[in-house]
């Protein structure tokens, strides 16, 4: 007889409409340091509007689109970002979606190391 142990939470199987679902928010970054502005991203479908509240306040807009959603690696693809100081443009691995948090990681924007943002609701 054999005996499959099962994983108990659900959420990692997560199809690409699921994640699309659950990404459209406005989510506020954690501010790393503590004295960067407020921001805040917006996902709503298939743009992202980004609101930096500076004064006076920087607004930015691109896309983005989920291409993957398999178990181990779901990943989405940010582009058109007229902010390209800040490197957003990307495929992202979606680390974690939830109800209240997303995180997200990318090697492949230029930066020397892993660059990851952490969203909150």
């Amino acid at each position: 007889m054999t005996l499959l142990a099962g994983c108990e939470n659900f959420d990692l199987f997560q199809t690409e409409d699921d994640l699309n679902k659950k990404i459209q928010a406005r989510w506020n970054i954690v501010r790393l340091p503590a004295t960067n502005p407020a921001e805040y991203w917006t996902f709503s479908n298939g743009i992202v509007y980004r609101e930096i509240l500076t004064n006076p306040m920087r607004h930015d807009t691109g896309t983005y689109k989920i291409i993957s959603s398999t178990l181990d690696n779901p990943s989405m693809d940010l582009a058109g970002f007229k902010d390209t100081l800040s490197k957003l443009t990307a495929v992202w691995d979606i680390v974690r979606l939830d109800d209240k948090i997303l995180f997200i990681a990318t090697d492949k924007n230029g930066d020397p190391g892993v660059t990851q943002h952490e969203f909150y609701k």
